[in-house]
């Protein structure tokens, strides 16, 4: 039986290609969630018409299991019993929190229909936060709490202050609890993450270049559309991914400000005591929002307005406490101090002279046609150092 051959009216593209997502940049868990999507879209396709071996499907889903290995060790490395529990605590206030607002969908008085239909939006973005990995629901927490506390009113209409303050307090106790256990420490038999994530990437080069190949060499209209459907379900899994990714980093961008402007009013308050203990002016004082932690002691950098005396404090029974940091710690910001000193030099020198480099140019191009003049003072039409060729630089994805 001879293979049909394609119509010369198909509308099908000569050649396919698959859209680029950063997912390099993706967090650990959703990079390997991101593969092993494309991975389950490959599998489901006749292998034979796509060119992908059993070999390399193989090996492409053992480095996806690798990862998630990998993301479980570190999981049980930094979450004890304990956080768990915590963590337990803060999927009940979700559901709770959740359910409550749902049991409102059919409500007959107007006020409470109002209230649900301005908060249903709200929760549904956030729907199977409970599910999520522990980092990633603590992040989404904050920023259901900032989405929620902008609709105060219609929260209270719905009763919910209650277990709203009861999810916000659970999460607090979960993170606080989290930087007293984390440990860096990784088993050590495994590759370093970026080690399995660059494998997992590899296999996934090799995936797409041999479906390119099969497309390229097919000879029949309906598997075209086939490995076309493929890529087009591929490309977009991975807009999926980006979008989720994004929505992620806007979400803990949002929590990290909202966390900032928390810890400006917790320490405001504290100022005046510890100015007049140092014999410093009455509102002299600002938070540069910079902060580390010191034998196990969050420390926060204060600075004396219009000036650089910088000076590190903890809180201690609501007041300000002076810490004196260790010798290497010292040493470290004074080194990343410098280096950003420096940096803004040279940005700052680059700027204010901006011509510099045209006039640079300028002066290269006159000095060529120097050197260039023929002893009989005609101009050759040699190019300086033609014979050395041309070099595209490409960058690293």
């Amino acid at each position: 039986m001879t293979k049909k051959s394609i119509p010369t009216t198909t509308t099908l593209p000569e050649m396919i290609s698959f859209k680029g997502v950063n997912h390099y940049e993706f967090r650990n868990g959703v990079h390997a969630e991101f593969h092993r999507n494309q991975y389950d879209l490959v599998r489901a396709v006749d292998k034979a018409k796509i060119g992908v071996t059993d070999e390399l499907l193989k090996h492409w889903l053992d480095q996806i299991n690798l990862e998630d290995e990998s993301n479980r060790r570190v999981g049980m490395t930094v979450f004890t019993k304990e956080v768990r529990k915590k963590d337990a605590l803060r999927n009940e206030c979700i559901s709770t929190l959740f359910r409550n607002v749902h049991s409102y969908k059919f409500t007959p008085i107007k006020a409470q229909k109002e209230a649900y239909e301005k908060l249903y939006p709200i929760i549904n973005s956030y729907r199977n936060i409970q599910y999520e990995g522990m980092n990633e629901k603590t992040a989404h927490i904050r920023g259901l709490e900032i989405d929620l506390k902008k609709q105060a009113a219609s929260m209270t209409a719905l009763h919910l202050d209650e277990i709203f303050t009861a999810l916000h307090d659970a999460n607090e106790a979960y993170r606080e609890l989290c930087t007293k256990l984390i440990d860096e420490s990784i088993d050590a038999t495994l590759p370093s993450s970026r080690t399995l994530r660059a494998a997992t990437d590899q296999d996934l080069k090799l995936v797409r270049h041999h479906i390119d190949l099969a497309y390229f060499g097919a000879t029949d209209a309906d598997t075209k559309k086939l490995i076309l459907e493929l890529v087009n379900k591929m490309d977009h899994a991975a807009t999926l991914s980006k979008a989720s990714h994004r929505l992620s980093k806007a979400q803990r961008k949002a929590a990290e400000i909202e966390e900032l402007k928390k810890l400006h009013k917790t320490l405001q308050p504290l100022y005046a005591a510890f100015e007049a203990k140092k014999q410093w002016p009455t509102g002299s004082l600002q938070f540069t929002e910079k902060k580390l932690k010191v034998n196990k002691n969050i420390c926060y950098q204060l600075q004396l307005k219009d000036s650089d005396t910088y000076v590190w404090v903890r809180i201690e029974k609501d007041a300000l406490v002076e810490v004196e940091l260790p010798k290497r710690l010292r040493n470290k910001l004074m080194n990343t101090a410098k280096a950003d000193t420096k940096h803004a030099a040279n940005s700052s020198k680059k700027a204010s002279t901006g011509t510099s480099d045209q006039a640079k140019d300028d002066r290269k191009k006159k000095a060529g046609k120097t050197e260039n003049k023929a002893e009989g003072g005609e101009t050759s039409t040699e190019t300086p150092g033609a014979s050395l060729g041309e070099a595209t630089v490409t960058p690293k994805p």
